[in-house]
């Protein structure tokens, strides 16, 4: 059978040729291939990846018991620097009396008797400058403290000369470095009275102590 198509040549239907269809196959099996090599790629850097770590983690396995005690030796050097640490703040707040007392007994002239020592806390007014927001300025404020201080008491007999006074100790603890480093004289009593029918001189004195800090 012939088929004759009179329709005019510009309305005909194209013949359309198969090598575009072709071009596309082509390009989408292209770009899988090369999805599927960049998977197989990142596969094989996970895989390598998972064998270093098996490898570091049965390293630290070999080393688990060691590493155990380090860390069981960074926890004892941290509580013995605490222990450390608060031994050192309980001696540097501490007198050493015996010492002290050593040094009051060198200090002492031999007309000299003490009585008694005491440690109590007494209220001193104190002075300190602090800042006043509202008019700028500095301003000096007066208030009552409770401080630790050295009471001493004791007799003072008459000398070879027939004096009686006690500021021969009162001196020497002034001038001592080790004693005055600590005690700072704040005040002093006297009353002449006897002693077993003896004339002698009753004396009290108060001493601020300043620091309970001792070196040696």
């Amino acid at each position: 059978m012939i088929i004759v198509n009179l329709l005019p040549e510009e309305l005909r239907p194209v013949k359309r040729t198969p090598v575009p269809y072709l071009l596309s196959v082509l390009i989408f099996a292209g770009a899988m291939g090369l999805m599927a090599s960049l998977w197989l790629s990142a596969l094989q850097e996970e895989a390598m990846q998972r064998s270093e770590l098996k490898k570091y983690q049965d390293r630290l396995g070999e080393y688990g018991d060691i590493v155990e005690q380090y860390n069981t030796l960074e926890e004892d050097k941290v509580r013995l620097a605490e222990r450390i640490g608060t031994i050192e703040e309980i001696v540097a707040d501490r007198i050493i009396w015996s010492r002290q007392l050593w040094n009051l007994s060198r200090l002492t002239p031999s007309n000299i008797w003490l009585k008694s020592m005491a440690v109590r806390e007494r209220s001193f007014t104190v002075t300190r400058t602090e800042y006043d927001e509202k008019r700028k300025t500095h301003r000096e404020v007066r208030e009552s403290v409770k401080v630790p201080v050295l009471d001493i008491a004791g007799y003072v007999v008459p000398d070879d000369t027939g004096s009686m006074q006690f500021f021969p100790l009162t001196v020497a603890t002034e001038r001592d470095s080790e004693f005055s480093r600590m005690f700072k004289l704040e005040s002093q009593k006297r009353e002449v009275t006897e002693f077993n029918g003896r004339p002698v001189l009753f004396f009290e004195l108060t001493y601020r102590i300043t620091q309970g800090k001792e070196s040696g």
